[in-house]
């Protein structure tokens, strides 16, 4: 049996929010063989709390794995279901802030033959659950019009068919073989996956054909940006970030909703032991936000502070129950004070 290698390389993929980080789990076949034509890697979330990390890296190891191994480790269960069939792996980030992460696992296998497939996955990080659609948008009108714009889309794709076989460009057979999988995807009312993006939701419409048909899959294209259908909307897919600065510290502020603030804090002394913190701080009372930021040294969330912050029209003003000992931060570097608003 061919031997995986398993190695872990800790990116950061969102340019919002420095909590949620992902790692990548790079797999390799062999030990000789570290190819990049044998792309095989896979994401490893990282928000900071180990139960919310278990739930949502156990829960994608077993729908995307098919429950090869539901009791088993992420390492052992992906070495079992690869195999020597599953040649290419690869996630992309589309959506990592208010809680909300949104990704795709690209993968192709080999047996009698190659196929490829996208697979899609949105998590509530702040519970670790899986996300459903229903609790993003208010489906009772809006559903319909998914379903107008992609039957719209399946009937131009049968009339570009039978425009084929009039042209007898293939024959009755594969017309008809063709015309029943259109035909069904078409009547089919369900809605499948979902991607968040940036600017715009997609919905996923996955209309398999047969290997020998499979040249004749339709492209349906169901995307609506935010703004057009923002009366739909159940969150805010847009942050707001605010950026204040006193004479050596950087201080970001990520509004996630009416009751928390995440914030990164950066400390431009290069003399200070600790140049950056980041955490998430909950509203109090108006304008007063209190909780807990961690400092990363190449390890996540390695020392755990108290920080408190009042916001007042252009200013802040930052304060900590932690004692200036406690912070380790030098002589010359200060975490406390008022911080203007950029």
């Amino acid at each position: 049996m061919k031997k995986l290698l398993y190695f872990i390389l800790i990116i950061s993929l969102n340019s919002f929010s420095q909590t949620v980080k992902i790692d990548t789990l790079h797999l390799y076949k062999s030990e000789q063989n570290t190819s990049p034509l044998d792309k095989l890697i896979y994401p490893i979330f990282k928000t900071g709390n180990k139960k919310i990390d278990s739930l949502i890296n156990f829960d994608l190891k077993n729908k995307y794995t098919y429950n090869e191994a539901p009791n088993s480790s992420i390492n052992k269960t992906l070495k079992q279901w690869i195999g020597d069939q599953i040649g290419y792996i690869n996630f992309n980030i589309t959506y990592n802030r208010n809680n909300i992460i949104s990704f795709n696992i690209e993968t192709e296998g080999c047996a009698a033959y190659c196929t490829y497939w996208k697979s899609y996955f949105n998590y509530n990080t702040k519970t670790g659950k899986p996300i459903k659609i229903d609790s993003l948008l208010k489906l009772n009108n809006f559903k319909q019009q998914i379903l107008n714009k992609k039957n719209e889309q399946f009937e131009n794709e049968i009339k570009q068919l039978k425009e084929l076989f009039k042209q007898k460009d293939i024959d009755k057979n594969e017309y008809d073989w063709v015309y029943e999988y259109l035909n069904k995807c078409k009547n089919d009312e369900e809605l499948g996956d979902f991607s968040l993006n940036e600017n715009h939701i997609e919905f996923i419409e996955t209309c398999s054909l047969p290997n020998a048909i499979k040249n004749m899959t339709p492209a349906i294209d169901l995307k609506y940006k935010y703004n057009d259908i923002r009366e739909y909307l159940n969150f805010e897919p847009s942050t707001k970030i605010e950026n204040y600065y006193n004479h050596t510290n950087h201080l970001e502020i990520v509004n996630i909703d009416n009751e928390s603030i995440k914030i990164d804090l950066m400390i431009s002394n290069e003399k200070c032991a600790m140049p950056n913190y980041e955490g998430i701080l909950s509203k109090s009372k108006e304008n007063f936000y209190e909780g807990f930021v961690y400092s990363d040294k190449g390890e996540i969330f390695e020392s755990k502070h108290h920080l408190k912050i009042i916001k007042n029209n252009e200013t802040i003003q930052i304060s900590s129950n932690d004692s200036y000992e406690k912070w380790q931060l030098g002589a010359f570097c200060r975490i406390e004070g008022k911080y203007k608003k950029n």
